[in-house]
Parts: C-alpha cells; sequence; structure tokens
C-alpha cells in the first residue's frame, strides 16, 4: 500500500501520510531510528532540499505516538553538511526538539562491492557506519528531476549515506555527472543504477515520505526550477513508493534503472498497475515534470 495526500503545506501532508499509515507504522518503529532527509545542497534552493518542516513532522509523530528513544537525523550532502543543517533551518528546530544532527561525510565507513560507472571494474563503495548501526530507517525527500538517474526519490536519496564527496563522484564515474560528455553519460547509466540499487539492497529503507508540496523540475537535483506539485507519499515499500512518485511526475518508473533492478531483485514493486494507493482517484495528482536537458541520454536499458 502507498498512501497518498493532497494538500499545499509540508508539515499537514506528512502528518497525514503517517496518520494513514497508523498502527502498521506506530508499532513497528524500531531505535534507533534514522532520518535521512534529502540535503544535497548547503544553500537556500527552493525545490532542492527536504523541508525541515517535513521532517519535523516525522520527529513530533514519533514522539507523541511511539516509544521510540533514539532519532538521529543524519546526512552526508554533496556540499558542506554542516553547513547545509545550519542554513536550511535543521539545527534550530531540531535543537529545539533535542534530536541530533548526524554529519554521516565524517562517519566511518563500512564496505560494499560496487562498479565503476565508466570503466566497468569493480570498486568498494563506503557506507556509513551509523546507517548500519539503525534499526528503522526513514527516507524523507521531495520528487526531483535528476542528471544521472532522471529522478531522485526515496531510493536515490541514500547516495548520501556515501561518506565524502570523492565517493560520491566514485559512484558517477569519478566525477559529477555535469562533467561528463554525452557519451560518457549514456556510458555510466548503467553502472550508476546498478551502485544506487547496491546500496539500497545493504541498507534497505524501512518507510519512505516523499513531500511533494514543492519539488524541482528541469536540471535538478540543484539547478532546476522549483515545482509545486501539492502531494505527498509514504509507503513501507521504498520501490512501490518511488514507483509512483515516478508515475506522478510523468515518468514511466521501468526507465529508472534502480527502480527496475530494485523490482528485479524482490525488494518491491514498479508495476503501478499491480500496486494499492489508497487515495480515491489519487491520479488526478498527477503533474508532469519537465525532465532534465540531457534526459534523452539517461534512459537506462536493461
Amino acid at each position: 500500500m502507498v498512501y497518498a495526500v493532497k494538500g499545499k503545506n509540508s508539515y499537514d501532508n506528512t502528518r497525514k501520510i503517517l496518520e494513514a499509515a497508523g498502527n502498521e507504522f506506530i508499532n513497528n518503529v524500531r531505535s534507533p531510528l534514522l532520518i535521512k532527509p534529502n540535503l544535497v545542497a548547503d544553500s537556500r534552493h527552493e525545490g532542492a532540499t527536504t523541508d525541515p518542516e517535513a521532517v519535523k513532522a516525522v520527529v513530533e509523530y514519533l514522539k507523541e505516538k511511539t516509544n521510540v528513544e533514539e532519532i538521529i537525523i543524519a546526512e552526508g550532502s554533496s556540499g558542506d553538511t554542516e553547513k547545509a543543517f545550519d542554513v536550511l533551518g535543521y539545527r534550530t528546530i531540531f535543537d529545539a526538539l533535542r534530536i541530533p544532527l548526524k554529519d554521516l561525510n565524517k562517519d566511518q565507513p563500512t564496505w560494499i562491492d560496487g562498479v565503476d560507472p565508466l570503466r566497468g571494474r569493480p570498486i568498494k563503495i563506503p557506507i556509513a557506519q551509523s546507517v548500519r548501526n539503525a534499526r528503522y530507517i526513514i527516507s524523507c525527500v521531495l520528487p526531483k528531476t535528476h542528471d544521472h538517474g532522471i529522478v531522485t526519490l526515496g531510493i536515490k536519496n541514500l547516495i548520501g549515506v556515501v561518506p565524502g564527496t570523492k565517493w560520491k563522484k566514485t559512484l558517477h564515474g569519478g566525477v559529477y555527472p555535469d562533467e561528463l560528455s554525452d557519451q560518457e553519460l549514456k556510458r555510466s547509466i548503467r553502472g550508476f543504477h546498478q551502485n544506487v540499487y547496491s546500496i539500497f539492497r545493504e541498507v534497505g529503507i524501512d518507510f519512505t515520505i516523499i513531500d511533494g508540496t514543492v519539488g524541482m523540475e528541469g536540471n535538478g537535483p540543484i539547478s532546476g526550477k522549483p515545482k509545486a506539485a501539492n502531494f505527498g507519499l509514504g509507503g513501507f515499500d521504498a520501490v512501490a513508493t518511488d514507483a509512483i512518485g515516478t508515475f506522478l511526475m510523468g515518468f514511466d518508473p521501468y526507465e529508472i534503472g534502480y527502480i527496475y533492478l530494485s523490482e528485479k531483485g524482490g525488494l518491491g514493486k514498479a508495476d503501478i498497475s499491480k500496486i494499492q494507493v489508497n487515495l480515491e482517484g489519487w491520479i488526478s495528482l498527477r503533474k508532469k515534470f519537465k525532465p532534465h536537458s540531457r534526459y534523452s541520454n539517461m534512459h537506462y536499458k536493461p
């Protein structure tokens, strides 16, 4: 089941999602619980980063409804994570709520197998130890177009659990996508999606929240334009939640390689005709997002 809501307020939409998930959510959360927002940038770009009000709604719901003793908000930004916590309002809000903020870029790494997207050779990918220690992970994101993965939602958000800018670049082929030629971008697609899938398979997501109040279209994940979509999604099946989110953005879930691979690997459903959504008429929430200008070079081919 994917829980869908309609509204123009990040806090209210997120709260409604959790209320819809109800006892299945309340009775299964465990401590330590890690909330992973998307703070890809350390400066304000509307539609680029998770609204702290969405995360605040999660924290306050957990405090009201559950006995979870340890809640951590953790991110490894592509910029300066500590600066992002300050500039984007996280420090002010969550210091007041006594919730620690963790910079995963400074965390102790553990290692999994990956692939160099450009050269096809095996590499090692680091995963932050704090993520390994968590017993429940919530990926709290917003819907954005992306310069390598077409879209970034709950699953792709896990790139932020890779400590350090150097290693994040490694997932793309040693540089960020805007530094790749069109031919290099095409060549790197399979390996990039394989790496995202490998991280997801290793780490997992217990609950996904997509705050679609405002997302980003065009040249995301940072340089696009804000897109008011006014929906929210949540679900225990991260693949299904991302698939519905992808559809609502106007894309086919099966052209997103990490979604295709995740379904093939038995991690969830991607066929929207087989996914239950609680909201009657949810398809009316669809708002076509303008794709990235290099979209034609990003199609995943199994």
